[in-house]
């Protein structure tokens, strides 16, 4: 099936706001109550296609039904080549963990001219995606340089710690927003830093708690495997549950 969709993209308002791009790419696609799907540009908005479950009944494309969403207004992305060419997965990611809400974790001062222990991890929920009335609201903000420094972790002016690729938890008992820390060692005889650790964090972005942090000099694993560990947490912890 093939359907061309008109998006409303966001645009320059007296220049009261950031210029946005005005291109879409979909980063990400979720699934959203039984009926609907949502494709999503990390730097732009969502798009959203409603009365999915008609189509697979066999009714005609044409209930289908496409709605566009765009970010919150302080998620609107500066047309900046350097940041263009980082993949948006890298600071940003978006999840349906209720019927009819998505989070969105992002942490930009990462992205825009920022150091680091300025960066803030900010949590954001999509009220009622599904209908006219959807709207944004703000949930919390944590510190990225606070966290860090209260990792037991070594740091001094040879090592860095650089936080990336935010995963938001399925467990719908509490948010939790998952970060690789990506350890870094400053090698003199290159002149470049070079990655020797790598650590998967886990917060309770409600209290801005550290809730799990593997042993330092953990060996630097691909993001897949590290993807892959935090799936099969999920799943056994929804084993266990079930059992008991």
């Amino acid at each position: 099936m093939q359907k061309e969709v008109v998006l409303f993209l966001p645009v320059d308002d007296n220049d009261r706001r950031p210029p946005t791009y005005s291109s879409f790419r979909a980063d990400m696609v979720l699934a959203v109550s039984t009926t609907s799907l949502c494709w999503v540009d990390l730097r732009t908005g969502i798009l959203i296609c409603d009365n999915i479950d008609m189509l697979a009944a066999g009714t005609t494309e044409d209930a289908l039904v496409f709605r566009f969403i765009p970010l919150p207004d302080e998620c609107a992305m500066t047309p900046n080549p350097l940041y263009w060419s980082r993949l948006a997965e890298e600071y940003r990611t978006m999840s349906c963990l209720y019927p009819e809400t998505i989070k969105f974790v992002c942490m930009d001062s990462y992205t825009q001219d920022h150091p680091l222990e300025k960066s803030m991890l900010t949590t954001w929920t999509l009220h009622s995606p599904l209908t006219e009335h959807w709207h944004w609201c703000k949930e919390t903000t944590v510190c990225l340089g606070d966290l860090l420094d209260d990792l037991p972790i070594l740091k001094d002016n040879m090592r860095l710690l650089v936080p990336s690729r935010p995963v938001i938890s399925m467990d719908r008992s509490i948010v939790v927003t998952h970060l690789i820390v990506t350890g870094f060692e400053s090698k003199h005889d290159q002149g470049q830093w070079e990655a020797t650790a790598l650590y998967k964090l886990s917060i309770d972005s409600n209290g801005a708690t550290v809730l799990e942090i593997p042993s330092a000099g953990s060996q630097v694993l691909p993001y897949s495997q590290i993807f892959s560990c935090y799936i099969q947490e999920v799943l056994t912890l929804s084993i266990y549950s079930a059992l008991f």
